[in-house]
This record gives structure tokens, C-alpha cells and sequence, in this order.
């Protein structure tokens, strides 16, 4: 099996099994259902499902003779498939942002609350940092869930007040777990030197946990406290940095948007803590000789 066409599918949206069938039909050309689920190590009560799902998607097809024989779709078709569904999503996910936007523009003024305080709207880049994840910082009791694109970390490494809040939560034995995107985890040896001091000691601390997603995967910035508290941050997309962003007190929302969407991708990526907390030390280390 190769893990790196299995790796590339994964990237693109599709699922483990369906990554893994499609990479033993291109490995191993065409064949019939039982022989695909042992060269994708696919158990055989599911490739026949896995395979009825990517016949739909028109990514395999099959000949009519018995037993039946898949093949794999010419590899362009299926990517340039997935690829303009990709888009399609990107499209419908910004137009539901703006949409968002509106709404709460024009039902709440300022970082003001709805009459129940379930919904805090925060207008600015400087108020969702400094006052909206501060403040779902300090009311983190257990656990904080965070994830973001590549621009929203970039843009958080300067406001020293976020991360002063995550280091005393972790201080307190809160537990804090982070998914990065691919292409902010390559720069990050690039980015540490650029970031405060408290964000350097935060992601050195033994309660920040992070693990390495594929961009794809990454289409929301936000966070989610005790299963109690979802934040989200909305990036203006000329210039890619956070504008404003909302808190929503609500346990079932919070916990539903953790289940189906936080701990699925945390659950099947990879583990990068150990590397970022040595970047991290290294850097603590070289500004504390500095000073």
C-alpha cells in the first residue's frame, strides 16, 4: 500500500477507507471486491459500501462480468471532481459567514449580549483576541478545544493577552488541545521567533497538546470550552485576517460542534506536540541568552 497516495486522498476530503481503496486500484490496477479489501486492508463487510460510495461520486466504475472487476477513474477526473467540490463547499461556507455577519451586525452593537447572554458579538480584531478568547480562556474550567487557519494563528502570535490567558489555564490544569493546518506547521520553526513570550511559554507548557491537519480540513477558527462555550472568528477574505467573531453559551451547540467536527479530525491526525514544544524551548531558550 502506499501511504502517500492513501495521504494525498485523505488530503482531499475523501475517508480512510475510501482513501485506501482508491490507492490499492491505482497501486494494484483493477480487480474484484474481495482482492481490493486485502490489498486496502479494508475489512470486506465494508468495501462493497465503501465501493457504492466512490461508484457515485464517479471515482470507480465496474465491468459487467461476475464476479464484478473495479477500476479506478482516470486520476485527473477525480481529483479535478473533488477539487471543484472543494470549491463549491469554500463557496457556500463563505457566503454562510457573510450571511452570519449580518445577521449579528445588525442585531447586536459593540461586545453586547442577547438578552439571555447566550451570544456575544465582538466587532474587532483586537476585541475577539483580547476580550473574546481571553475571556473563554479564563472561564475554562477542564478543557479548551482550539483550531483555526493558518491566518488566524498568525495573527494571534502578537496579542500577548490571549496567550497570558491560555498560560494561566494551563497553569490551572486545564487541559488545551490545538489543531494546526499543514502549511502553518511548516513555518512554525519561522513563525516562534515572530511570536510574544507568553505564546512561546504556552506552547512549551505539558497541557498544550496539538496535532497536524491537512488545510482542507481546517474550514472554521474558533473555540470550544467544557463542552459548554463554542467561539468562532470570521476572516475577511480580501485580507485574510480575522474582523470579528461571536461566543455562543450554549452546552448542546458547543458539545455538537466538538463531536462532529473537533474531535472526529483530532481522533485521525497526527501528533506534533513533541516537536512544537522542542521549537518552542529552543526559542525560550535563545531569547532567555539574549536577554
Amino acid at each position: 500500500m502506499n501511504e502517500q497516495i492513501v495521504l494525498a486522498f485523505r488530503n482531499l476530503g475523501l475517508t480512510e477507507y475510501q482513501a485506501r481503496a482508491m490507492a490499492a486500484l491505482y497501486n494494484n490496477g483493477s480487480m474484484i471486491g474481495t482482492r481490493l479489501a486485502q490489498f486496502a486492508e479494508v475489512p470486506v463487510t465494508k468495501i462493497y459500501s465503501i465501493l457504492d460510495q466512490l461508484e457515485k461520486l464517479g471515482f470507480v466504475y465496474y465491468s459487467p462480468q461476475r464476479p464484478k472487476k473495479y477500476h479506478a477513474a482516470a486520476p485527473d477526473e477525480v481529483i479535478e471532481f473533488i477539487m471543484e467540490k472543494r470549491r463549491e463547499e469554500m463557496k457556500q461556507l463563505r457566503e454562510y459567514s457573510k450571511q452570519i455577519q449580518t445577521i449579528l451586525k445588525n442585531s447586536f452593537k459593540g461586545a453586547s449580549s442577547s438578552d439571555s447572554d447566550k451570544v456575544l458579538f465582538y466587532p474587532t480584531n483586537e476585541s475577539v483576541w483580547n476580550s473574546g478568547i481571553v475571556g473563554i480562556f479564563n472561564d475554562s474550567k477542564r478543557e479548551v478545544l482550539a483550531f483555526g487557519f493558518k491566518e488566524a494563528w498568525e495573527d494571534a502570535l502578537r496579542h500577548s493577552a490571549l496567550w497570558h490567558a491560555g498560560l494561566k489555564a494551563a497553569g490551572r490544569g486545564v487541559l488545551i488541545k490545538t489543531f494546526f493546518p499543514k502549511s502553518l506547521f511548516n513555518d512554525i520553526s519561522k513563525l516562534l521567533p515572530l511570536a510574544v513570550d507568553d505564546c512561546i511559554k504556552f506552547v512549551s507548557h505539558k497541557n498544550d497538546f496539538n496535532r497536524l491537519v491537512p488545510d482542507s480540513q481546517v474550514i472554521y477558527a474558533g473555540m470550544v470550552a467544557d463542552d459548554a462555550i463554542l467561539g468562532f472568528a470570521f476572516q475577511d477574505p480580501e485580507t485574510k485576517l480575522v474582523v470579528n467573531g461571536i461566543r455562543i453559551n450554549d452546552a448542546n451547540v458547543a458539545r455538537g460542534f466538538s463531536e462532529y467536527y473537533f474531535k472526529p479530525i483530532w481522533n485521525q491526525t497526527q501528533n506534533t506536540e513533541g516537536f512544537v514544544r522542542e521549537i518552542a524551548r529552543q526559542e525560550l531558550k535563545r531569547r532567555s541568552i539574549q536577554t
